[in-house]
């Protein structure tokens, strides 16, 4: 499950997680370990140290002459050469270095000492006459024992991190499988609102219940909004034609004043454009359904023939309608291919003073062509400029429109299973409309 932008992906934080985790865990495990097994150590290379002072002690407990030290301790350490072990004889009462190493330090205290280097352990001998003390190199594990901790560490995170993401996608299964459910409801319909069975877990059994509850919402939504539409297509509709035709016929009476007769074609031609508006924002009310019953095969290019022949003469000597390249059916509603087609003649009209009007196939796709001389759509603007009311800068403000035209184009285009937009070219606008190809057989 890959995420889009720049966001992670919940599975790759949970992996991520138990990852950081385990290495906390085990850092924190090899390192109480570590802390416990040197202390352990310590002790035991103490120990060590003592037994060999309390063996020295003993073979001295049957020697009573003083010369006889020094081989004793010579003796001792041919004996223990592998243990590292040092060892020197005092004299108890005050301290008097008797045989042995110098460099031993002189203790009373029966306790092992510590120095920077060394770790000596001192034991009485002949009745508390003689101090025998043993020493070794200090035995510092501390470094081994944190790299070991570190080691630990690092082979527990990076094995919790190939053994989680799987683990993850696992744990992670029931929510993958409801965002794959969600995406493929054709949200522009909403007709069915079933997400699949449970997944037996009750967070995404929830989140399931609540997204199939706000899916019905949005139905109901919608389909009210299909009713009022179709109801105010049919309370507006009548009235504006029938004041339209009243317009027309009081525009041929005869002892109609010229002042009374440029103020009916104001009002005529102010009835036309309301009439379009409404037109327009009825279909734009239209659901973008993917599934609706559109049975109808038809040729771009004959319908492009058809709107071009019925502009008028002056519109008409602006437009060439190049030949189709290719087989250019389409499945859909002549009505609305028509308004789409038308809105892209006018918004061509508007602002350029020569137009042309291109059918192929391309990649399998119906491809219709509208593109014009005029100022041209700036890149960054031309996502924007297919919004419903968007009237972009320029020159495009002293031209007359409701910015619906474009709106219109797109919403047709989708509801076709297609796609309009901008796209580069010569110095103009350049409308391209791509739709699903039918063959013609």
């Amino acid at each position: 499950m890959r995420a889009s932008g720049g966001s992670q992906s919940l599975l790759h934080r949970v992996a991520l997680g138990s990852a950081a985790s385990a290495a906390f865990a085990a850092l924190l495990a090899a390192s109480v370990t570590s802390v416990f097994a040197a202390y352990l150590t310590r002790r035991a290379h103490d120990q060590r140290v003592q037994d060999a002072a309390l063996v020295l002690a003993d073979e001295l407990e049957g020697d009573a002459q003083r010369h006889s030290l020094a081989e004793m301790v010579r003796s001792e350490l041919r004996e223990t050469r592998h243990t590292g072990i040092a060892f020197a004889i005092f004299d108890r009462s005050n301290g008097e270095l008797l045989a042995g190493n110098p460099h031993v330090p002189f203790s009373q205290e029966e306790a092992c000492t510590h120095s920077p280097a060394l770790r000596a352990c001192g034991v009485p001998a002949r009745q508390g006459k003689l101090w025998v003390v043993a020493a070794a190199g200090k035995l510092d594990l501390a470094l081994l024992f944190a790299l070991s901790s570190a080691l630990a560490a690092l082979l527990a995170g990076l094995g919790a991190w190939l053994a989680s993401r799987p683990i993850a996608r696992w744990l992670m299964g029931p929510l993958s499988a409801l965002r794959q459910q969600v995406g493929a409801i054709d949200f522009a319909s909403t007709r069915s609102t079933s997400l699949g069975p449970a997944a037996g877990v009750a967070e995404v059994d929830a989140l399931r219940a609540a997204i199939t509850e706000l899916l019905e919402r949005v139905g109901r939504a919608l389909r009210q909004a299909e009713r009022f539409a179709a109801d105010a297509a049919h309370e507006l509709r009548t009235p504006l034609t029938a004041i339209r035709g009243e317009l027309e016929l009081l525009s041929e009476e005869a002892s109609l004043t010229p002042e009374t007769g440029a103020s009916l074609q104001r009002a005529h031609r102010r009835v036309v454009e309301l009439s379009i508006l409404l037109e327009r924002l009825l279909v734009l009310a239209l659901p973008d359904e993917s599934q609706w019953s559109a049975s109808e095969l038809i040729s771009l290019q004959e319908l492009a023939e058809d709107l071009i022949a019925a502009l008028p003469e002056a519109d008409r000597a602006r437009v060439r309608l190049l030949d189709a390249r290719g087989d250019v059916v389409v499945r859909g509603d002549s009505t609305l291919l028509g308004l789409l087609l038308s809105n892209g003649l006018g918004n061509a009209l508007k602002f350029g003073a020569q137009v042309t009007v291109s059918a192929c196939e391309d990649a399998g796709e119906a491809v219709l062509r509208v593109d014009d001389d005029g100022p041209g759509v700036p890149a960054e603007q031309r996502a924007l400029a297919f919004e419903p009311f968007v009237r972009l800068g320029g020159q495009q403000r002293a031209v007359a429109g409701h910015g619906l035209g474009l709106a219109l184009i797109a919403h047709v285009a989708r509801r076709h299973g297609g796609v309009a937009r901008f796209v580069d070219g010569a110095p103009g606008a350049h409308l391209e409309i791509r739709l699903p190809r039918q063959s013609a057989s």
